[in-house]
């Protein structure tokens, strides 16, 4: 399978380290579980106005950025298992992103749990393994691991894939009332860690061979 795995609030704790670095300059320290908007982009500009994002044009913003071990090793053991699998982002092209790229790649691979048993050969994830694209559905793919709903709806009612959703403060209310609303079945699936994924990801890939 093509799995395109979601790199900010997946991957890492953006998030939580963009609130971080405008609470030391605040003077109301806000809670990552404030953020519960359906948009979470939206809460940020709304809070902290033009500046929201400037955080994320500093090299230093993107070494604070601690990476998910659970996820990271799931990602290897895609790669292990046979599956294609490539990072995605949103990122907007600004001072930040080859910081950023530069950062999450040197965190990822320091979890390669294969390095040793590999003689020689490397799993390393490579710059080319991340994709910068605003819209998802349109990269082809068999699965896409998000925190944001709307990806996940899009995914799903565009790219004719599954989504699995990462479950997260700011997507809960949105996940109950998409759910109550809408008018047509999605193949999307709520996960609330790297174990649940990696089970949900070898029941589509069986599911695949049966249907192969």
């Amino acid at each position: 399978m093509i799995i395109l795995m979601d790199i900010d609030n997946v991957i890492n704790d953006f998030a939580e380290t963009l609130l971080a670095w405008h609470n030391r300059a605040a003077v109301k320290e806000s809670d990552i579980h404030e953020l519960k908007e359906i948009n979470n982009y939206n809460w940020f500009v709304d809070t902290y106005g033009d500046d929201a994002w400037k955080p994320t044009e500093r090299k230093e913003f993107w070494d604070d950025v601690e990476i998910n071990s659970d996820m990271t090793k799931l990602a290897f053991w895609c790669k292990q298992n046979g599956h294609a699998i490539y990072f995605v982002t949103a990122s907007h092209y600004n001072l930040g992103l080859p910081w950023k790229i530069q950062a999450t790649l040197a965190r990822i691979n320091k979890y390669n749990p294969y390095a040793d048993e590999l003689d020689g050969c490397n799993f390393d994830f490579v710059e080319q393994d991340i994709i910068i694209s605003e819209r998802k559905w349109l990269i082809s793919g068999d699965v896409l691991i998000d925190d944001c709903y709307a990806n996940c709806e899009q995914y799903s009612d565009y790219a004719h894939g599954t989504a699995i959703l990462i479950n997260r403060p700011w997507n809960h209310r949105n996940r109950l009332l998409s759910r109550m609303s809408s008018y047509k079945p999605r193949r999307i699936i709520d996960a609330d860690s790297a174990n649940e994924v990696k089970a949900i990801l070898k029941t589509l890939a069986l599911k695949e061979r049966e249907d192969a």
